[in-house]
């Protein structure tokens, strides 16, 4: 049988849980920053060079399929 969890186990297991959150939504907030990053990056280049953009949007479409 078991025995019960001590008050410091579950303390520690509780932390463990909320730092992996934490790492999680960090992760998450990273991915999202990266995205946003590109986007802009992308709608620079089709304001500067709009025949690359219509290349890229059929490329895009192709694949995407």
């Amino acid at each position: 049988m078991k025995s019960p969890l001590t008050e410091l186990e579950k303390k520690e297991r509780l932390q463990r849980a909320k730092n992996k959150f934490q790492l999680i939504r960090r992760q998450l907030n990273d991915k999202k920053t990266n995205k946003h990053k590109l986007l802009a990056l992308v709608q620079e280049l089709a304001s500067q060079r709009p025949e690359v953009t219509v290349q890229i949007l059929k490329k895009w479409i192709d694949t995407s399929r």
